[in-house]
């Protein structure tokens, strides 16, 4: 899965479980309407100050947008 479409899952899920709207997951990470349905939709990737934004609100851990080809420990 690539990296847009883990931003996408964490914000549709966030919303989900908290019962909270786009325009109030917006008010929380202090970002436009916009951006975050841009985000949502795919549409535009956010920056690295909103995306830590993004990990704070959801407490999302940072290793689940390490890409899989990544995630193979390499043998010692």
């Amino acid at each position: 899965m690539e990296f847009r479409q883990k931003v996408q899952d964490v914000i549709i899920n966030y919303k989900r479980t908290h019962n909270v709207s786009r325009s109030e997951m917006a008010r929380r990470l202090g970002v436009p309407y916009s951006s975050l349905q841009d985000w949502e939709n795919g549409k535009t990737m956010m920056s690295a100050e909103a995306f830590l934004r993004l990990l704070e609100l959801t407490e999302a851990p940072v290793e689940q947008f390490q890409p899989e080809s990544e995630a193979t420990p390499i043998p010692a």
